[in-house]
């Protein structure tokens, strides 16, 4: 599938913002194009690849179901799919334009003018970047952040490193040598978009990943497109919590059986 320009405009010094968005979806893109206007950021809508029309054929070159359920016990739903070959081709475009920098947006962000700052400060982010998340992760999913590796940008914004995976692949900064890691690994498609740009061990991206503090950024609360998704992976987890319970449970019942068996000689399993 092939990406479409829709609309552009450029200032000098300040990276592409590449706005992924399927076609079909008006009503986000007429709020996104009101929202970045009245900020004056220069922006360009980007197509997004739907994963329900997509081919067998295509799929079958692209998407490896056998890996997604080893990874993750479950296949990739078609918009998951659709949704990380979005990116991929977003890292694709970014090295063929010869480019350094981009940001990359979902059509669901409300971004902070904060962004313009930090952009302009970017000289001072730590050395050996590949990442930069504009958030902190999904609301009430938030990664751990490292107290090491914090640098200020100025102003009240800093730079800070994760230890653990980040949650969410819709806003961030993406540097050349980045895009060529998740390039290198990301085919064919067997994690979620935001696998690949999170820091999630399961990608092997090797991806130097910090974030901004406090965030620039956010999801608004708008109807998923990606409904079906959210409704796997809330039941994965909450499959993954129950077998955690159990084995909590089995544990401590093992452990206590061991005991009053030691001090009960007339005790029988």
């Amino acid at each position: 599938p092939t990406l479409e320009n829709k609309e552009f405009h450029m200032t000098p010094g300040f990276p592409p913002i590449w706005i992924i968005s399927l076609p079909r979806s008006v009503e986000r893109r007429a709020i996104m194009a009101d929202h970045m206007n009245s900020l004056g950021f220069p922006y360009e809508f980007v197509d997004a690849v739907d994963g329900s029309k997509l081919s067998e054929e295509e799929l079958a070159a692209l998407y490896s179901r056998e890996e997604a359920i080893r990874l993750l016990g479950r296949p990739l739903t078609h918009g998951e799919i659709g949704c990380a070959l979005s990116h991929l081709a977003l890292c694709r475009r970014l090295i063929d334009a010869g480019l350094e920098e981009a940001i990359i947006l979902e059509d669901d962000v409300r971004v902070d003018p904060a962004l313009r700052e930090v952009m302009e400060r970017r000289r001072l982010l730590p050395e050996g970047w590949d990442l930069i998340h504009l958030h902190l992760g999904n609301p009430g999913r938030s990664p751990l952040v490292s107290i090491w590796g914090k640098r200020s940008l100025g102003r009240s914004y800093r730079s800070v490193r994760f230890t653990t995976p980040v949650d969410g692949a819709y806003a961030f900064l993406l540097r050349r040598r980045a895009a060529e890691k998740i390039l290198k690994h990301g085919y064919p498609v067997r994690l979620a978009a935001d696998h690949y740009t999170g820091g999630d061990r399961r990608s092997n991206m090797g991806l130097s990943i910090y974030g901004i503090d406090p965030p620039v950024a956010a999801v608004r609360d708008l109807e998923s497109t990606m409904p079906e998704a959210y409704a796997l992976r809330a039941e994965i987890e909450a499959q993954r919590k129950v077998k955690l319970l159990r084995s909590i449970y089995e544990g401590v019942r093992e452990r206590a059986a061991r005991v009053y068996k030691r001090f009960n000689p007339f005790y029988r399993l």
